[in-house]
């Protein structure tokens, strides 16, 4: 026991297995003794200086969340089953034939989590912003995203599309902007009791009718897109909206706001949420409209680094859907005009997925005008599939619109035959 940090040595799986020496101790050992230095006393040990410790935070992979590889080992962040406010940090080989745990008491949570938050700063030499770090050490990350069942139906699960569109509901309430994350996003009875069925007919309808405003950009472009939305809003003397934010596999949301502060300034506010990270919110605010990021900026560094969400969320684009009162829901039209996805198949996709006919009739217009385009790569975008296989095609027969079949079709046989 040091300051309440236990540690142990568990799942010695070979008796013949010799670990890598390092003055004398091995790689797990020298990591073990500077977690436990740091948990003992974090405003004295330093997790810049060189060690082991430190080159697996800035070298390792996290390949599910708590869950981090690196330099041949794996090390395993869990919640205490004999203690749920406790931790238990499990470092090993990552062929698992020997492991070291240590026992982290609930007083010490937050500085061990303070290591391992770091690990995602180093990802992609892109640094994480202080917004993304605060909405982490604000509550502890809990996710309830398809883990719950609606009270009025036992048998159908809460997902991602019923808890983001809520959430545009919520920011829209007697418009104050205010969601109750804490009161009714963190524990799996507020979510039955906040969350109703007919949410689920509710995001249908507003699928099968996206309204003025609904875009398709690129996730490089996020930012620019919620300038452009900052701009309408402030022509219109909006103060408030939100929006579905729609990857092919996912759907998040985010919320806007203009507001003056006492000084007179005025401040752009932008609140970015993820049903994964359920209870919390990514929050920005900025003097300049302009000014904001990548949609990868706006994603909960503890998801971040993981593959899936690079590639099933920060993906090359994703769908805008502008949620407002049905009277204010024209003052967003054109805005699709402003800002164009990028000519690829994903693009044409989600499109097609997300029911734009005009949208798309823009798309198929500018891939017509397009002097970089060779047939091939035409008839690619053309037969557009989602990450299953799914062909666009057969996305834009769910909606049952002839005039988008149509379209696809005549550019279909134009690009072939030229």
């Amino acid at each position: 026991m040091v300051d309440n940090v236990t540690v142990g040595r568990v799942c010695v799986q070979s008796s013949s297995f010799i670990p890598d020496l390092d003055g004398g101790k091995n790689k797990t050992q020298l990591i073990v003794d500077d977690i436990v230095s740091y948990l003992k006393n974090p405003s004295v040990y330093s997790l810049e200086k060189a060690g082991s410790l430190s080159n697996f935070v800035n070298n390792s992979s996290e390949i599910e969340p708590w869950v981090f590889i690196g330099g041949g080992l794996i090390i395993i962040v869990s919640t205490s089953e004999q203690d749920p406010e406790s931790m238990i940090v499990t470092v090993g080989d990552a062929e698992g034939k020997y492991a070291t745990q240590i026992f982290v008491p609930p007083a010490l949570t937050t500085s061990l989590k303070d290591i391992f938050i770091r690990s995602h700063t180093n990802a992609d030499d892109e640094s994480f912003t202080k917004e993304q770090k605060k909405a982490n050490s604000k509550y502890d990350i809990v996710d309830y995203n398809c883990k719950v069942y609606f009270n009025e139906k036992p048998e159908d699960l809460v997902v991602c599309r019923h808890i983001s569109l809520q959430y545009c509901i919520d920011s829209m309430n007697e418009n104050t902007g205010k969601v109750p994350l804490k009161e009714c996003y963190s524990t799996p009875e507020g979510i039955q009791q906040h969350f109703p069925y007919e949410l689920d007919q509710q995001f249908d309808n507003l699928i099968n009718n996206p309204p003025p405003g609904t875009c398709v950009v690129a996730s490089d472009k996020f930012g620019e897109i919620l300038s452009v939305f900052f701009h309408r809003m402030e022509k219109e003397k909006l103060t408030h909206m939100a929006a579905i934010v729609k990857s092919q596999k996912h759907a998040m949301a985010v919320r806007l706001r203009i507001k003056q502060t006492p000084a007179g300034e005025t401040e752009y506010v932008v609140s970015f949420y993820d049903p994964n990270a359920t209870n919390t919110a990514v929050r920005y605010k900025a003097k300049n409209c302009d000014s904001f990021g990548s949609l990868q900026s706006f994603i909960n560094i503890e998801l971040a680094n993981i593959k899936w969400v690079k590639t099933e969320i920060c993906s090359e684009c994703v769908g805008i859907i502008p949620y407002l009162p049905r009277e204010q829901a024209h003052l967003l039209s054109g805005i699709e005009n402003e800002l164009q996805p990028p000519l690829s198949p994903s693009a044409l996709y989600l499109l097609m997925q997300m029911g734009t006919y005009e949208n798309i009739v823009l798309f198929f217009d500018k891939l017509r005008n397009s002097q970089e385009m060779t047939v091939s790569k035409v008839l690619e975008i053309l037969a557009a599939k989602g990450p299953g296989g799914t062909y666009g095609l057969y996305m834009s027969l769910q909606h049952d619109n002839l005039n988008k079949i149509n379209e696809y079709i005549t550019n279909l046989n134009f690009r072939a035959n030229s």
